[in-house]
């Protein structure tokens, strides 16, 4: 995050993170699709569907058509301009609020946790209706690995699902997965905590701290430091991802430690680990691009404005 955050108005973050979210979706969704595919219990149990990335991406593009890869795509669009518009704001609201701590981990990371908090509840309807229509297999012929009731109904699109989930399912519905999507809260808390370590090393590793204390990050000093945070985050937290995924997949009640523990017994503790490969060929360029989108958008401003 900038430096400067005292002479910005709230609005220019929720911009930038906008920016950042929808670059994002735009160039990366084909792989957070196999990612969830991998994930999921339908496509995961033994004689599973898919094998490797290269191999489930020829069997959704033959079966199912180039533009399968893009399923959810509406909803992830939304829900990722919300999330990061939501994110940076909050979380440059409650920094703010905690300036008196000054420039340290705690306040990072309590920050960050309480943007992370206000970020889930407000967009995992939008996560889970993307979850919904990338599992769906249209009008492919059932298979023995894919169970009948993965997906209730087959969703048209972001707003059928969403009413479709409270017809079927109740409020409720909207937020299977919250636990696991509350502890992923971690992870933005330790992204962001290693991204501003790394962010205050390159601004004042050459101890000038009067010169460049205003300054932004230059483009190769984001993307280094973003796909660092991004990736021992990714690692850490990854599990989360998994047992969100399968949660939402399913009409049926699942909770945080069944949805577990049915994991590691009937697939082992690799399963929870499933997918990580795509996931962080996803991530690290996803990472890069919404912090380097958001930086440079904050320069933007900065040079027009100020």
């Amino acid at each position: 995050m900038s430096d400067n955050s005292h002479k910005l108005p709230a609005y220019v973050y929720a911009i930038a993170g906008a920016s950042g979210g929808l670059s994002n979706v735009l160039l990366l969704h084909p792989m957070d699709t196999l990612r969830t595919r991998f994930q999921a219990r339908s496509f995961s149990l033994p004689g599973s569907y898919y094998t490797n990335l290269i191999q489930a991406s020829y069997s959704i593009i033959r079966q199912e058509g180039f533009w399968a890869l893009y399923k959810g795509m509406g909803p992830a669009l939304v829900g990722s301009m919300i999330s990061w518009s939501l994110y940076f704001q909050s979380y440059h609201l409650f920094k703010s609020r905690l300036s008196s701590w000054g420039e340290t981990v705690p306040t990072h990371l309590t920050a960050s946790t309480c943007a992370g908090i206000v970020t889930s509840l407000v967009t995992n309807p939008f996560w889970l209706v993307k979850t919904r229509l990338q599992l769906q297999i249209g009008q492919v012929k059932h298979r023995k690995s894919v169970s009948s009731n993965t997906v209730p109904t087959h969703y048209r699109g972001m707003v059928h699902g969403l009413f479709s989930i409270v017809r079927e399912e109740g409020l409720v519905g909207l937020y299977r997965g919250i636990g696991p999507s509350l502890l992923l809260v971690s992870h933005g808390a330790i992204q962001l905590t290693i991204y501003e370590y790394c962010k205050t090393w390159f601004l004042y590793r050459n101890g000038d701290w009067k010169r460049q204390r205003d300054r932004t990050l230059h483009v190769t000093e984001s993307l280094i430091a973003s796909t660092v945070s991004k990736v021992m985050a990714s690692i850490t937290t990854y599990p989360l991802q998994v047992i969100r995924t399968r949660m939402q997949e399913t009409s049926l009640r699942l909770y945080f430690l069944e949805s577990f523990r049915c994991i590691v017994q009937m697939e082992g503790l690799k399963a929870l680990y499933r997918g990580l490969f795509a996931n962080l060929l996803r991530v690290t360029p996803s990472a890069a691009l919404t912090f380097l989108t958001y930086e440079q958008v904050i320069r933007l401003y900065s040079v027009v404005f100020i």
